[in-house]
């Protein structure tokens, strides 16, 4: 089968770990389901190297910064305004010194 690396069966093939079951690596067991692709690494019997999408992170792309909306990390969160790389809107930086406060819009 195209799941073990030789007519025996004692090793799996690329993309395979946990002989002898063989499972297959993908996205979204093993990638929190926020990557394009995930490489396996049979000589540690792990799936590795998640290609993370959006501003997911992390080796298996479940971690995403503060500064996106924890459920999708791709919008600024509330406080950050949409830029390349959701700046925090600051008194000090967004309204010249001149108020109390600031709200992002």
């Amino acid at each position: 089968p195209v799941r073990f690396e030789q007519t025996s069966c004692d090793k799996y093939a690329v993309g395979y770990i946990n002989y002898p079951t063989c499972d297959h690596c993908n996205v979204i067991d093993h990638c929190s389901g926020h990557a394009t692709s995930v490489t396996s690494d049979p000589a540690n019997k792990l799936c590795t190297d998640c290609v993370c999408t959006d501003s997911w992170t992390g080796s298996s792309c479940g971690s995403c910064a503060a500064i996106y909306t924890q459920a999708d990390c791709v919008q600024c969160a509330e406080g950050h305004f949409t830029d390349d790389v959701c700046t925090l809107c600051t008194v000090k930086d967004h309204c010249s010194i001149h108020a109390s406060t600031v709200v992002p819009n």
